[in-house]
């Protein structure tokens, strides 16, 4: 018989083991329950950790292509774009998890999704749309964010009244594909007044608004050399290839001297220009095979010139700018006048030893055909220039300064040179003597309506530099500087038998041309009838001929950016590429001279930049883009003369440049606010050829900025170099150097 109080014990004892178990199976339950919140939040976490790892990766390497986040939640959920802000919320669970962006020139636009089982992050340029789907509907009741990555205004984003999204192609109102200034059109979208990579000019103080603000923005890809916003104040100049990343571009000069190294035109000391990376004189360039600064442009023309000494002319000519030394002058021939230099007695010693037979001619500038037993090798012709041939000398004596022998002290009191003949001279060079400033040039062009012109050897004040160079007589003989001028001429007897040879005739060139505008019609009359003839009866704007007299045109693979495979190649949408691809054409046609088959849709998007609008090229990522795949330095500048144009065409190197025009009759379209283009060659000193990479196709009404039915009207283009020049100056250019 079990005693009563064992039972009471019993039951006491159940019923503490009931409650403690209770206990403790709620509180396992709240422990699971509050694991389980946890590892939701952390799932969370880790879904947005990808969503907005998805938008860096788009936005980093912009491809345009649409990223997939798969989702892993059995749960409702709300996902929520605003802003810089993404956020998801479980409303049965009660949870909301939060990320931001750091990206203040994205254009994050504004989205809801809802329980879908993919999220999809779509990008275009700057422009990022996180949904699961892409709608764009510009003609229904409401405002579309997607149509902003599918570039159309949708003009329900565009007004007054915020709506949360702001839509760059409804604030670009002239549609060049840029938000600026030029977008003034009186109404201000609040929604793009914020900080979100989008200008709208209409909305005062929008920090988004950076080229023209007048404040320089570094990290807005705003430097010295690229925007009126950044300026440098003396004694910095501007030369952002020497300044560190992220700042104005704003350095001190190195005032490198000639020979030194350079990066930037104002790193040299005065009167100098940086060329090839060195500093040298203006009217030469640095030559790395010879380690000097030398005379890179051709010597000009003396064909025309008569006379039995006109070969020693062409021989005097390739002394231009050798150095001029008072104190170490040398008889050197061309290619050693560097370093030792040229008295002007020395140069015409050197000219007659190696260019005649004449042998010993002594004499100091102001005696140079009356020492010794010269007058016995010379014939005198007085002071008339009008009676000269090209290789006669001159010598004349240092005003209120008496002529002294040579060999003597301050025997140098006189000067002497070259006649060379009629001509017109360019390349100048400025220089002091005795404190008057004079003008040397480097090259001479033979021309029976010209001035008089002389060569020889000059010095500054202080005995060194500008070296041999051509003048004009007035402002040698009539300079004031000297007097009791005389003339005289090598007999006969010492003359060489080395022939002149100058071509009665101007070859044509081979190639083919292109003839747009007044071009077809009056130009290509005088070198191919046949042509002519047809391009007027044609009826067509442009035409094909052959190519201007004494034309030099390097052989550059035409392609053209309004043909299909481009125009439908990018997103098929035809107008935008045959609008805007002119940069990266012109890129690749370069890329084919140089053996690189690559067509524009691989990299297009690699010489965009960032951002920059679909299609068009930034010249700041074109330039290492062709040396990485060209072994060649290429140098970008906004200014090239003419001069310029021809050597890089005579080393066989093609330029690529910009233009701006409102209303010129050589081309296959009549304006433009911004164009690329392709140099490839010249003719003579009158016309530019061209491959322009923009002409439209035959079904002309769907492309109303052009009118050419055909792409090759593009092709070594002939255009009149005052044309060329009036539309490029101060604009982009790139070559190899």
């Amino acid at each position: 018989m079990q005693k009563r109080g064992a039972t009471v014990v019993n039951i006491v004892l159940t019923i503490g083991l009931l409650v403690v178990g209770v206990i403790v199976m709620s509180t396992f339950q709240k422990m699971m329950g509050w694991q389980t919140r946890e590892t939701e939040v952390e799932m969370a976490e880790y879904f947005l950790g990808r969503i907005t790892s998805a938008v860096e990766k788009s936005i980093s390497f912009p491809t345009n292509a649409k990223y997939e986040v798969v989702s892993s939640f059995a749960e409702e959920y709300i996902l929520t774009v605003s802003d810089n802000l993404i956020s998801i919320t479980f409303p049965e669970r009660d949870i909301t998890v939060e990320q931001t962006f750091f990206h203040p020139d994205i254009n994050i636009l504004p989205s809801v999704v809802e329980n879908a089982g993919k999220v999809r992050v779509f990008t275009d340029n700057d422009n990022v749309l996180i949904s699961n789907k892409l709608v764009c509907d510009p003609d229904d009741e409401v405002c579309d964010p997607g149509c902003a990555v599918e570039r159309i205004c949708d003009p329900l984003c565009y007004s007054d009244v915020s709506d949360g999204v702001c839509n760059p192609y409804c604030t670009d109102i002239n549609t060049d594909y840029a938000n600026n200034w030029d977008d003034v059109d009186g109404i201000c979208d609040p929604d793009c007044s914020q900080e979100n990579g989008i200008c709208d000019p209409d909305c005062l103080g929008d920090i988004d608004c950076h080229e023209g603000n007048g404040v320089c923005e570094p990290m807005h890809y705003e430097d010295c050399s690229s925007g009126a916003d950044c300026t440098c104040i003396a004694p910095e100049i501007c030369c952002s290839k020497r300044a560190e990343f992220g700042s104005s571009g704003c350095v001190l000069s190195l005032n490198a001297e000639e020979g030194e190294e350079c990066q930037c035109e104002g790193d040299c000391s005065s009167g100098l220009l940086c060329s090839n990376g060195h500093c040298c004189l203006e009217g030469t360039e640095w030559s790395s095979s010879e380690e000097k600064c030398i005379d890179m442009s051709p010597p000009g023309s003396n064909c025309g010139l008569t006379g039995d000494f006109v070969y020693m002319i062409e021989y005097a000519m390739k002394y231009v700018g050798c150095r001029y030394s008072l104190n170490n002058p040398q008889i050197y021939g061309p290619n050693n006048c560097n370093p030792v230099g040229l008295t002007c007695a020395s140069y015409v010693q050197s000219v007659l030893s190696g260019a005649s037979s004449i042998g010993s001619f002594p004499g100091s500038g102001c005696n140079m055909c009356t020492w010794g037993g010269n007058p016995g090798k010379v014939q005198m012709l007085g002071s008339n220039v009008d009676k000269l041939e090209p290789g006669d000398i001159f010598q004349a004596k240092t005003t209120n300064r008496p002529c002294i022998g040579t060999g003597q002290p301050n025997s140098h009191a006189g000067h002497t040179g070259f006649y060379v003949g009629k001509g017109i001279l360019s390349n100048p060079v400025n220089y002091d003597l005795f404190g008057i400033s004079h003008t040397c040039y480097r090259k001479f062009e033979f021309d029976s309506n010209g001035e008089h012109v002389f060569i020889h050897s000059i010095g500054n004040s202080d005995g060194g530099q500008p070296g041999v160079c051509y003048e004009y007589s007035d402002g040698l003989l009539k300079s004031g500087n000297y007097d009791d001028i005389q003339f005289c001429r090598i007999k006969k007897q010492y003359a060489t038998d080395d022939p002149v040879e100058c071509e009665e005739e101007v070859p044509l060139s081979d190639a083919e041309c292109t003839y747009c505008g007044n071009a077809a019609f009056n130009n290509l009359g005088g070198w191919d009838e046949e042509a002519s003839k047809k391009c007027k009866n044609s009826g067509l704007p442009c035409c094909h001929g052959k190519c201007p007299p004494n034309a030099k045109v390097l052989n550059v693979p035409y392609l053209n950016q309004c043909q299909p495979s481009l125009r439908y190649g990018m997103h098929g949408k035809s107008s935008d590429a045959c609008n805007s691809m002119c940069g990266p054409t012109s890129v690749a046609m370069v890329l084919h001279y140089n053996g690189v088959k690559k067509s524009p849709l691989n990299f297009w998007e690699r010489i965009k930049g960032p951002g920059a609008w679909y299609g068009w090229a930034v010249w700041f990522w074109m330039e290492p883009f062709l040396e990485e795949n060209i072994n060649k330095d290429f140098i970008l500048t906004s200014s090239m003369d003419w001069n310029g144009v021809k050597k890089s065409i005579d080393k066989g190197e093609p330029i690529i440049f910009s233009i701006a025009m409102s209303s010129v009759p050589y081309f296959c379209y009549q304006s433009t606010s911004g164009h690329v283009l392709v140099a490839v060659g010249y003719a003579g000193n009158n016309y530019v050829i061209l491959n322009d990479p923009y002409t439209s196709s035959a079904e002309a009404e769907n492309y109303p900025y052009g009118y050419c039915s055909d792409w090759s009207f593009g092709h070594n283009l002939v255009v009149p170099k005052n044309v060329f020049l009036n539309i490029w100056n101060g604009r982009s250019k790139l070559y190899a150097k």
